[in-house]
């Protein structure tokens, strides 16, 4: 390190130390790390891998994180939740963190998520399916009465100019089937 000629005797004080670089996803072995380093580093590597959540919860290391720690990996595993909610995984003893119970509460977290979006879009779905069945009863219905043009019964329906387009499409496919 070179602290130019207004070091004041800093060089004494700061050593030249060697940078490392660490590539997570590449470590096997993390028995080399014996700090909460470690359990930061395995965090990080485990949750590339598709048994990640799995390997945590099965992982006697992570039955005791520091706070510290614990904010560390939620931010570099992108798990806010963790660190908001981490009362409900703190030990009995109450010094440290059990991620291991973290992951049954991700586990149901992402279920639930997962299942909320199946059913909303599901739903969604439905009610697009019903609507342009609805609509191109109604508008077969104009044409079959009244006499109308597509065109001419989609307006009478009130379906946005830019939608026409599309159901002239499902009711030619519609006729020609």
């Amino acid at each position: 390190m070179d602290f130019g000629s207004d070091a004041d005797g800093m060089s004494e004080i700061f050593q030249d130390y060697k940078p490392h670089l660490v590539c997570v996803n590449e470590i096997d072995d993390f028995d080399p790390f014996h700090t909460e380093l470690r359990k930061l580093l395995e965090a990080i590597s485990i949750k590339h891998k598709a048994t990640g959540l799995k390997a945590i919860q099965n992982n006697e290391n992570f039955r005791h994180v520091d706070e510290e720690t614990l904010e560390a990996i939620s931010v570099m595993i992108n798990t806010p939740s963790l660190w908001k909610n981490r009362s409900a995984i703190r030990n009995t003893e109450g010094s440290d963190y059990d991620m291991c119970t973290a992951v049954r509460t991700w586990k149901k977290e992402i279920i639930d998520e997962t299942t909320a979006k199946v059913k909303e879009e599901t739903t969604k779905r439905v009610k697009e399916e019903t609507t342009d069945y609805d609509t191109i009863n109604h508008v077969k219905n104009l044409i079959r009465n009244e006499g109308f043009s597509i065109e001419k019964a989609l307006s009478a329906l009130g379906v946005p100019s830019d939608k026409h387009s599309y159901y002239a499409a499902k009711l030619k496919t519609m006729a020609t089937k």
